[in-house]
């Protein structure tokens, strides 16, 4: 199953060449939705002044310089003056220009060759701002190299079924009198115990709520809740390069 989710992935989202050089690490951002997303960026550098749109079945080629840490989001069901029901920056345009988002929205987290020369790359499908559209990040075929580890170089992220469809009443976001996302716990009731904050600020103090039990159980190979020491390490060495080349893919 894993090996044909690759081919798929492969074939329908690396139409444009993406590889990573000395140093820039390249991300394809693929989006596989029936509908126009708008990424969005946000980092120790901003790529493409911070967000597009981005076109059904279109992918859209990003360089990153080498180290990078961000994370990328997208905006969605957008109006005509770019305001956004989910994900929203505020610009008013395309570009979200480094400004981050306004919740909720699923990410993608990346820290780039954290440890220099020869380290990993690390990257993970993040519901910590909660739930708006299915994402999952793979590894480019040819431009990486396997280590040790279950989840090395592995597809990361994804869901086993519609978080949405399945989100409890109280974190629901209605849009137009239709749902539209999936808030995070934190975000909704807005409590030490929901954000694990103060003196709920570890893993025993704060344990999975039965909110974050549902983000897991849908999504079980992403950051689902705080202190989700289930959540799947992932990680990947570049091949002859600092790092890998990466498909962000939506839906």
């Amino acid at each position: 199953m894993l090996l044909l989710l690759r081919i798929l992935v492969f074939l329908a989202g690396t139409a444009s060449a993406c590889f990573s050089d000395k140093n820039h690490t390249c991300l394809n951002i693929y989006n596989k939705c029936p509908f126009p997303v708008y990424p969005a960026f946000t980092g120790t550098t901003v790529p493409a002044d911070g967000g597009f749109r981005l076109e059904p079945w279109t992918s859209k080629v990003v360089q990153v310089p080498n180290g990078w840490q961000g994370k990328i989001w997208s905006r969605m069901q957008c109006d005509e003056r770019m305001f956004c029901a989910t994900g929203d920056c505020g610009t008013g345009k395309s570009e979200c220009e480094g400004k981050d988002g306004k919740p909720p929205y699923t990410m993608a987290e990346f820290k780039m060759n954290p440890g220099g020369s020869n380290g990993q790359d690390r990257y993970t499908i993040s519901l910590a701002n909660g739930y708006n559209v299915h994402m999952i990040i793979i590894p480019i075929d040819g431009t990486f190299r396997f280590t040790k580890g279950n989840y090395d170089c592995s597809i990361g992220g994804g869901c086993v079924d519609d978080l949405i469809s399945n989100c409890p009443n109280e974190l629901q976001v209605l849009s137009e009198g239709r749902l539209v996302a999936c808030n995070s716990p934190c975000h909704v009731f807005k409590s030490d115990l929901h954000c694990c904050r103060g003196k709920y600020n570890t893993s025993s103090a704060c344990p999975v709520s039965a909110y974050g039990a549902v983000f897991k159980m849908m999504c079980p190979a992403s950051y689902s809740y705080p202190f989700d020491m289930s959540a799947q390490a992932f990680t990947c060495r570049g091949k002859e390069k600092p790092s890998a080349a990466y498909t962000v893919q939506f839906c």
